[in-house]
């Protein structure tokens, strides 16, 4: 059996931002889907692609009668999302920092980050990565529904490089009935 480019998913990814609770697109309407006309906010180029990771654990159900591991049963689940952000600005920082306070004046902007987490949360956001694939066309759509920024946020000031905020966004639990993440997929 040789290999099926159809099957290949390659290249960047657009990333978008919005509220928990967000309208999504659905199956029948993803390939046309305007985040923008929608309500998310188009987070701007990313550099060094973005890393996506399912991490798993599993507990061990064993018996004394034989060697063999009889059953996994999940214990956990995370799902992050890794990227690094080209564009500084203040909403990219608000995002990267959970929250804050962005204020625009006639000669700029300020952004403040949240200062008191007894009284203001953090604050939570859908994400969504569409790309088409460089090597078949097929368009795909992930989104996470409930995100924190859960690591350091980082970032360089170098001569021969844009700064960049590298971030991992984590994704949550949302409800019994819906996932903390979807995947859509074209034919």
């Amino acid at each position: 059996m040789g290999v099926d480019v159809s099957k290949i998913l390659a290249g960047p990814v657009d990333v978008f931002a919005g509220p928990v609770g967000i309208t999504e697109p659905t199956l029948a309407d993803f390939l046309t889907f305007d985040f923008v006309a929608g309500g998310w906010r188009d987070c701007g180029g990313s550099n060094g692609g973005v890393k996506m990771v399912i991490a798993q654990s599993f507990g061990k159900v064993t018996a004394d009668q034989t060697v063999d591991i009889l059953g996994s049963l999940a214990s956990e689940r995370s799902v992050t999302c890794e990227l690094s952000l080209l564009e500084s600005t203040m909403d990219n920082w608000k995002m990267a920092n959970n929250g804050g306070t962005v204020v625009t004046g006639a000669n700029g902007s300020s952004f403040e980050p949240v200062t008191n987490t007894v009284t203001t949360p953090p604050e939570y956001q859908a994400m969504a990565l569409r790309g088409t694939s460089a090597m078949n066309g097929k368009k795909s759509v992930l989104i996470l529904r409930r995100t924190l920024t859960t690591s350091d946020v980082a970032w360089s000031h170098v001569k021969d490089n844009a700064v960049m905020f590298g971030i991992t966004k984590t994704s949550h639990y949302v409800s019994a009935v819906k996932g903390p993440f979807a995947f859509l997929q074209g034919n």
